[in-house]
């Protein structure tokens, strides 16, 4: 159960981070609340939270192919 759990969790990881990218205004409510409430609205926070986003997004995009790439070469042996 371990291939096939990995397997599906890295999907769900990867469909929530293409929701977060892609759906409505997902990424622009996101990247305000982090300008709002950790750079607290300084000189160029916007430019500071969406590099962080895109990080923290970047971080898990790997994060889920690693384990969809896992899962798959280990169903396949």
């Amino acid at each position: 159960w371990q291939p096939l759990s990995g397997l599906a969790f890295g999907i769900v990881i990867l469909v929530f981070v293409a929701w977060l990218n892609w759906c409505r205004t997902n990424k622009a409510d996101a990247t305000r609340w982090i300008t709002k409430y950790i750079f607290r609205n300084e000189f160029r926070s916007e430019v500071h939270a969406d590099n962080l986003f895109m990080t923290l997004t970047s971080i898990l995009l790997v994060i889920g192919w690693v384990m969809v790439g896992i899962g798959i070469l280990y169903l396949t042996y």
